[in-house]
């Protein structure tokens, strides 16, 4: 980082350390008509980089090739990760800085995923800008996805890496992995999510519990999204996806508009031709199809307004004669946390004081959820509860 801290001597400095090709351009169709290009980090050209000049992650990236000997035949999987980020006031009314980005790994790097330094940045678009792109967020993955796949540096045709102290690699690979929250799943591969009468992505027979459609269904097929029990649960296969996304474009034309935006509400799919959903060249592109490869971030499941959030928040109900949420507070603020943690202010030392005052679920981030899981077993265990 440059001494001095304004964005141009950022600029500078950044531009000094990268190839001068390391960005480039994506097309992108506007709702309005208009082929507007939006900047992308040209992915391939990052990865040469990377193995040729960090000596660090060169050393460990080499040590993983060693271990899955990579060939034609054993591509590595590549991991897409999208995800709305919100610069500033959270809460702020009309946020205008909010952005949608799209990140990159690969499943071969095992651990060193858990590390962000092994996640680098593909593009970063606006929120109110992608509003105005013909199938927003579906048709950005699509086109930015297939960056990796552009000649001359096409990853499936395998790319030529000089990897430092491993020398030269041809190095192959397919999209083995898309993750993100319900959202960015749902946009991803244009789901209608909640809106739809099938609101799960996976599932062939979850209904929205509120439809009563699952209770009038008088063969049993049909469940309740609330439904627990996994055996009850038909998930899609890849198979039985496309047949409704062909299903889809086979009606389009032949319908109503008001018959067709029924058949999309039915199926929990949005009809997006320029998404990657829609796609026949996209789905070559993947180790399997949409649903193999795709996955919710377990962060989310779990640890933001998740499951663990409700589980905490029920069991501080439940031993509250025994031990209160106050004196719960009262031990997470004594707490010493090492001072990497400390100094980031994600040790969730105060996420238990907004619970003393209204109960309900803990609130509380990922990285804060996971600080403090243990600090709460540690005080029950001293508490013999």
């Amino acid at each position: 980082m440059p001494k001095a801290l304004s964005r141009s001597s950022i600029k500078r400095a950044r531009d000094a350390a990268l190839p001068s090709d390391i960005f480039t351009s994506i097309n992108i169709e506007m709702e309005s008509g208009e082929i507007k290009q939006f900047p992308i980090v040209s992915p391939m050209v990052l990865l040469k980089h990377l193995v040729g000049e960090v000596e660090s992650f060169s050393r460990f990236f080499g040590a993983q090739l060693t271990k899955y000997r990579n060939s034609s035949e054993t591509k590595w999987r590549l991991a897409i990760y999208s995800d709305e980020i919100v610069p500033g006031n959270v809460i702020k009314p009309k946020n205008d800085r909010k952005l949608v980005a799209l990140y990159w790994s690969f499943e071969e790097l095992d651990t060193g995923t858990s590390c962000e330094d092994c996640w680098f940045v593909l593009t970063c678009v606006r929120s109110n800008a992608l509003k105005q792109i013909k199938d927003g967020w579906s048709q950005l993955f699509r086109v930015a996805v297939e960056k990796f796949f552009e000649s001359p540096m096409n990853v499936a045709n395998g790319v030529m890496l000089q990897i430092q102290n491993h020398g030269p690699h041809l190095f192959f690979a397919k999209v083995g992995l898309v993750i993100g929250d319900e959202q960015a799943v749902k946009n991803c591969w244009a789901s209608k999510g909640a809106s739809g009468s099938m609101p799960c992505f996976f599932c062939a027979n979850i209904t929205l519990r509120g439809l009563d459609l699952w209770a009038n269904d008088s063969t049993g097929y049909l469940r309740s999204h609330t439904e627990v029990d996994v055996s009850k649960l038909q998930f899609l296969s890849d198979r039985t996806l496309k047949e409704r996304v062909q299903f889809l474009k086979d009606q389009v034309g032949q319908v109503s508009g008001a018959a067709f935006a029924k058949m999309e509400q039915a199926l929990g799919l949005n009809y997006a031709p320029l998404g990657a959903l829609y796609s026949d060249s996209f789905w070559n592109l993947l180790e399997g199809g949409p649903i193999t490869v795709t996955q919710y971030d377990w962060m989310h499941t779990l640890l933001v307004s998740g499951a663990w959030n409700n589980e905490t928040g029920l069991l501080f109900h439940l031993i509250k004669d025994h031990l209160s949420t106050k004196q719960a507070d009262e031990f997470l603020s004594k707490f010493k946390w090492p001072n990497q943690w400390e100094g980031r202010g994600a040790t969730g030392k105060r996420c238990l004081q907004k619970h003393v005052a209204d109960g309900g679920e803990v609130k509380a981030s990922a990285s804060e959820g996971l600080s403090i899981y243990s600090v709460i077993r540690l005080l029950l265990m001293e508490s013999s509860l």
